[in-house]
């Protein structure tokens, strides 16, 4: 649920039902990272909604949610000042090196990010369009998508199939939000 519910801090509103709200690992967990950096959310019994508004610095703690790191990355590009992403250095023994494939998506779209101790410091700012490199890291290549959505100018993910290992149908509900892309090739 991470995926969309960023795209709506940034580019709308998303409402999405059947989320377990006491699971504090995942969708919790975004949740509370959404509402520090201003983001409008609605919990209802049924759904929750997220809805854009403007956005500023937030610090999250990623020790135990490492694999909401690439999305919480992407909203702190978007956020005005310096966020913190705490306890990164797990984020090295993921699917790729995380961090370092963090950093370099951010470097790619022209936004700040630096290790401080074991935290990630990121500048908000005007994300630029780029090409790419997911790592064939599924969390990677669905955090471009949604950078890449609001960015200036187009841009380019290498590997695109990578997202079915978590989230099959992560490109046909990215277009169903207003995403477009295209596969080259076809």
């Amino acid at each position: 649920a991470a995926f969309p519910l960023v795209a709506g801090a940034l580019g709308g509103r998303v409402t999405l039902g059947g989320l377990d709200l006491s699971d504090k690992q995942g969708d919790k967990a975004v949740l509370d990272a959404l509402e520090k950096a201003g983001a409008e959310v609605t919990v209802t019994e049924k759904e929750v909604s997220v809805c854009k508004k403007e956005l500023c610095s937030f610090t999250a703690d990623v020790g135990e949610t490492p694999d909401l790191a690439p999305i919480l990355s992407v909203l702190a590009a978007y956020s005005a000042g310096e966020s913190v992403l705490k306890n990164v250095s797990r984020l090295k023994d993921k699917e790729s090196d995380r961090l370092f494939a963090i950093k370099d998506m951010l470097s790619k779209a022209g936004i700040s990010a630096k290790e401080k101790d074991d935290d990630l410091v990121i500048t908000g700012g005007k994300p630029q369009g780029a090409a790419f490199n997911s790592f064939s890291d599924h969390r990677m290549a669905m955090a471009e998508a949604i950078l890449a959505a609001y960015a200036t100018g187009q841009s380019e993910i290498d590997d695109m199939t990578c997202v079915k290992k978590s989230y099959p149908g992560f490109w046909k509900d990215f277009a169903a939000l207003g995403g477009r892309y295209e596969v080259e090739g076809r």
